[in-house]
């Protein structure tokens, strides 16, 4: 959970950036509200889409204050309460803020349209609901109820992305809260005659199988090392069962990178074939990975 959070974190920042850089040069620090409110006045911008990317990121901040909290052992229950369960409330709270914010941003209260941005809309509705009432439920000590909601959440979130994939155009993320900032983005860009660039169905397929790859090489890596600590192994030992999930996960990283800069295979040859092969290799890669996990599950029992 704590892999996740930190790539949660990374997508809330990124979006403040995509906000707070419209129109000018690039700008890192994302709390300075005034300034860039202002800013987006300026352009012409509501400040929905600020509020959604601010909230998302401080939720995000919150959580990984108490995912990192709950890695710690043997904590009282006065700190496990101040410095994890607030967090993941109030952590929750700010996801639903930016809910509402996106929401507002898309006027789906009084032009509701049934589309696939209305869809992600509600996909990502659920998760921060679900989200901030496993909070609610894990402060009060319904600890089984919250990782369930928690569960159910994450597959909103899951789903959000997709959508988000199959509205992907120009390099903009189909997300509702930047619906204004593809229409600034493309105005100050010359794209007369171009074709839309967008992910085809099965490179949002590729894409969704490389992220499940990576997750599960995430598990195994931390899986391998806790195998061949707990019997002793050698410093040696531990680096070489951690390598191979290790070096899966970066290489998986590395062909989805690949699909932000080409979205679609190419046409011309070698180049179509070279990235047919980074996609095989990938799976093949990942058939160790899935047996590796089976056999510590078993371990594990």
């Amino acid at each position: 959970m704590l892999i996740g959070g930190i790539w949660f974190l990374l997508g809330g920042y990124l979006m403040c950036i995509a906000v707070i850089n419209i129109g000018k040069k690039l700008e890192l620090n994302p709390f300075k509200p005034f300034t860039h409110i202002a800013r987006a006045r300026k352009v012409g911008l509501s400040i929905f889409p600020y509020l959604t990317s601010l909230s998302t990121l401080i939720g995000a901040l919150l959580y990984g204050i108490g995912l990192v909290t709950d890695l710690v052992p043997e904590l009282s229950a006065s700190v496990t309460f101040i410095a994890s369960d607030i967090p993941f409330l109030i952590g929750g709270f700010f996801f639903l803020l930016a809910f509402i914010s996106e929401a507002i941003e898309a006027d789906v209260l009084r032009h509701p349209v049934a589309n696939l941005a209305t869809g992600g809309l509600l996909a990502n509705g659920v998760g921060s609901v679900l989200f901030f009432l496993a909070g609610f439920f894990n402060i009060c000590s319904f600890v089984v109820t919250g990782y369930m909601l928690w569960g159910v959440g994450s597959i909103g979130y899951v789903l959000t992305a997709v959508i988000d994939l199959l509205m992907w155009q120009d390099e903009q993320f189909g997300l509702l809260f930047s619906s204004q900032l593809t229409a600034l983005g493309l105005a100050m860009k010359d794209h007369a005659g171009d074709k839309p660039d967008r992910f085809s169905l099965m490179s949002i397929v590729m894409v969704v199988v490389h992220c499940i790859i990576s997750v599960t090489a995430v598990a195994v890596f931390f899986c391998e090392v806790a195998a061949v600590s707990l019997a002793g192994s050698d410093t040696l030992t531990v680096a070489t069962r951690a390598f191979y999930p290790l070096f899966i996960c970066i290489f998986v990283h590395m062909v989805l990178a690949a699909r932000v800069v080409m979205t679609r295979y190419p046409e011309e040859q070698p180049w179509r074939s070279l990235y047919m092969a980074m996609d095989v290799l990938a799976l093949f890669g990942s058939a160790n990975l899935f047996v590796r996990l089976l056999t510590a599950i078993e371990f594990s029992r």
